[in-house]
């Protein structure tokens, strides 16, 4: 059974995710060159702010790139660049209303894969229409079954 506190939740998560609006994409070089070089900064000068040589604030601008910077060392170059370091999730459905309800039509198509497959097994199809529309049984899996969706 869906817990009314986890929807509650869930409303107002994807009420705060809204108001974030659209996120733009990290630049091409990354935020921490980018934003170091907008600000005329060189990496002898970024390197001085952060304690580290030249050589490490360049390691460090391609380890952001490459998805290999720690977040303790972006929190540092942000506050070396006088920057809010701002990290948050967004549903690529657009809320997580609408990943829930994705999770659960796969569920149900799965089932009623799992049915028609176990009738073609047993040589009862003739007659059987395809089931197209699976609401009500992807509605069942958000009222009734929904601590298993992602089971």
């Amino acid at each position: 059974m869906k817990s009314p506190l986890t929807s509650l939740q869930r409303k107002q998560v994807d009420r705060l995710l809204k108001s974030f609006g659209d996120l733009p994409q990290a630049p091409r070089g990354g935020w921490i060159k980018t934003v170091r070089t907008a600000l005329g900064m060189t990496l002898e000068q970024m390197g001085t702010r952060i304690g580290r040589s030249r050589q490490a604030v360049d390691q460090l601008e391609h380890g952001e790139v490459n998805n290999t910077i720690t977040l303790a060392t972006l929190r540092s170059a942000a506050n070396a660049l006088d920057c809010d370091l701002v990290i948050g999730l967004k549903p690529r459905s657009g809320s997580l209303e609408n990943t829930l309800r994705k999770q659960a039509a796969a569920k149900a198509h799965e089932d009623q894969a799992a049915v028609l497959q176990t009738m073609a097994l047993e040589n009862q199809t003739e007659g059987l229409e395809k089931k197209a529309d699976v609401s009500a049984d992807v509605e069942w899996w958000l009222k009734e079954n929904s601590a298993r969706l992602w089971d």
